[in-house]
């Protein structure tokens, strides 16, 4: 299995290495997509969870309950996103020496 950090690193050499294994370079371009959007999506968990953790500490149970509640569905989204990451991930194969 290719290496996250290298993809986004280079993915011009990764592309090329794919080539050299007759895979096409679109699934390098749709996992960064991918990739990039699970990563936005994860930072915003964070930022509800901090939201979430002030707020139970206030004791503002109503505004608690809506960041929770938006916290859930960003869950959702990131675990179909990760899926999506780790499906097109398999997708690729080793490349040859890309460094």
């Amino acid at each position: 299995m290719l290496d996250v950090n290298l993809i986004r690193k280079d993915p011009e050499a990764v592309k090329a290495g794919l080539a050299a294994k007759n895979v096409k370079a679109e699934v390098i371009d749709a996992f960064l997509d991918a990739d990039k959007s699970w990563r936005e999506q994860t930072e915003k968990m964070d930022e509800l969870r901090a939201k979430l953790n002030v707020f139970s500490k206030e004791r503002n149970i109503e505004e608690a309950k809506k960041v929770k509640e938006e916290l859930k569905t960003v869950e959702v989204g990131i675990a179909e996103l990760a899926a999506k990451r780790d499906e097109l991930l398999n997708k690729m194969p080793n490349v040859p020496n890309v460094t």
